[in-house]
């Protein structure tokens, strides 16, 4: 495990991860929830004319995208869980190196040191 993460701070992130993949997961699940609620509404004849339903069909969309944003996240967070019952959190997944313990401060599920990130982020692939 990286150096600069001591067993104190290891415990509060995966803290604030668990925490932070309860509330998706629950959001989650009410998300789902009025989106079905919403369609149901749609073929049950609640939308009257071509704005409501270009209006419901954008919030829809805005819907589907915020769920699998957090769907996404979600992921992202079970993988940071792994790696710390594996004992390899805090560790870049790229070249080994540890991750700085400001930056999993301020993103607990970050698998990749900055220098690597930034690399990738430029990459064209």
């Amino acid at each position: 495990m990286a150096d600069v993460l001591t067993n104190p701070l290891v415990k509060e992130l995966q803290s604030r991860l668990a925490e932070r993949l309860r509330v998706l997961q629950a959001g989650l699940r009410e998300g789902e929830t009025a989106s079905a609620e919403e369609r149901i509404s749609q073929f049950a004849g609640d939308v009257y004319d071509r704005g409501e339903e270009s209006s419901v069909d954008a919030q829809a969309e805005i819907n589907a995208a915020v769920l699998n944003s957090h769907a996404n996240e979600i992921q992202r967070i079970r993988n940071a869980l792994q790696r710390i019952e594996e004992g390899i959190y805090g560790n870049c997944r790229d070249c080994g190196e540890p991750i700085g313990a400001a930056r999993l401060d301020a993103n607990p599920f970050a698998d990749r040191c900055i220098n690597c990130q930034t690399v990738r982020e430029r990459s064209p692939f």
